[in-house]
């Protein structure tokens, strides 16, 4: 979660996270994963086709002002 500690330095919060669906349980099921599941930050759950193709290699992480 450092990235969540970077964006509060800078007034700034995650608001949401996506991920391939995919890689969904494995992150979950992972320290930090458990540790984002708990923080309250939206993570997609079910994302169209091709949204979800276009998150093969990497997140998506949006950030709204405090």
């Amino acid at each position: 979660m450092e990235l969540e500690k970077a964006a509060r330095k800078n007034n700034m919060k995650i608001e949401k996270v996506i991920w391939k669906m995919e890689l969904l349980d494995e992150l979950l099921a992972s320290e930090h994963g458990k540790h984002l599941a708990k923080s309250g930050i939206y993570i997609t759950r079910q994302l169209e086709p091709l949204i979800n193709s276009l998150h093969d290699d990497h997140f998506h992480v949006d950030f709204i002002p405090l």
